[in-house]
């Protein structure tokens, strides 16, 4: 790695909290978007800090298509196979997108990516608070089943 893709990496550690800071990274690859559940975010929030990964919500429709544009214009990049759209066109059809998700109780995330290991260490720290909650719901549907003696 570079030194200055090395700056730019550590530089992802003192993000401050604006959705166009966020934007730039999504464009520039250095953060990425995903769509979680309302009722998943505890699970992102605390696999992100636990794995160190900053993140950030989007608080409201405009700032969600903010993330989701840039998301777009990234994947553009690198599927330079994609037919072309309007800037105008990529804005409506992510605002409707956005709505729908809003509308469902879905919320926009952005992870920035981490050292060497990208976002690994935020997958890996999810899927181990996933397995613990599955664990826990059988436990649950155990006690519920068990005949009380």
């Amino acid at each position: 790695m570079t030194d200055e893709a090395k700056g730019v990496r550590e530089a992802v550690d003192e993000i401050p909290y604006d959705h166009e800071v966020w934007a730039d990274l999504i464009r520039n690859n250095q953060a990425l978007t995903m769509n979680v559940q309302v009722d998943d975010m505890l699970d992102i929030a605390q696999a992100a800090n636990q794995s160190g990964t900053q993140y950030y919500v989007a608080p409201d429709v405009e700032e969600a298509c903010a993330l989701r544009v840039a998301h777009i214009h990234r994947s553009n990049i690198f599927d330079r196979s994609s037919k072309e759209e309007s800037p105008d066109e990529i804005e409506k059809t992510e605002r409707h997108y956005v709505e729908q998700l809003f509308d469902a109780s879905t919320a926009v995330v952005a992870l920035a990516f981490r050292g060497e290991r990208g976002l690994s260490p935020f997958w890996e720290e999810l899927d181990a608070l996933r397995r613990e909650g599955e664990k826990e719901k059988w436990y649950q549907r155990f006690l519920k089943k068990a005949p009380r003696g």
